[in-house]
């Protein structure tokens, strides 16, 4: 059963055998979440038409007046839809620690890194954070993964 878990319908996805510390493959929560971020195609599929949206929403920001004036909040909703992702990868996968975990593949490193400075410019929310914002552009290259 252990096998069967380490691998997703085409064996070609694994993970560490224990996710922060106290999660190990057995685990049912943490069985549940890997099925719904590593076996599921809707889970890939919903993040690329987040990622899509998120395109069209940058492309549009300084064009439509609506998406310019309430710009802050829509990169708020994407931000947490992002953190969404990495959480459940993070449980599903694991961190660092381990072989195959979250943070040894280089996409989930671009992610992850957007993900943190976005809630780091939320935070320090000053004038010399405001260049983080163009960081937020680069997630779309997860899309051509």
């Amino acid at each position: 059963m252990e096998e069967d878990i380490q691998r997703d319908q085409e064996g070609a996805k694994n993970y560490a055998t224990v996710s922060l510390f106290c999660l190990s493959v057995t685990n049912p929560f943490r069985n549940n979440i890997i099925y719904f971020v590593l076996v599921n195609p809707w889970f890939d599929r919903f993040i690329l038409f987040v990622i899509a949206s998120n395109c069209i929403f940058l492309s549009l920001d300084k064009e439509v007046e609506i998406l310019t004036a309430n710009g802050s909040t829509i990169d708020f909703v994407f931000l947490i839809l992002y953190t969404c992702e990495s959480l459940l990868k993070i449980v599903a996968m694991g961190f660092c620690l381990k072989e195959h975990s979250y943070l040894r593949n280089g996409w989930n490193v671009l992610d992850f890194s957007v993900v943190f400075l976005g809630w780091l410019s939320l935070v320090v929310n000053s004038g010399a954070m405001s260049g983080i914002k163009v960081v937020r552009t680069l997630r779309p290259l997860k899309a051509i993964k």
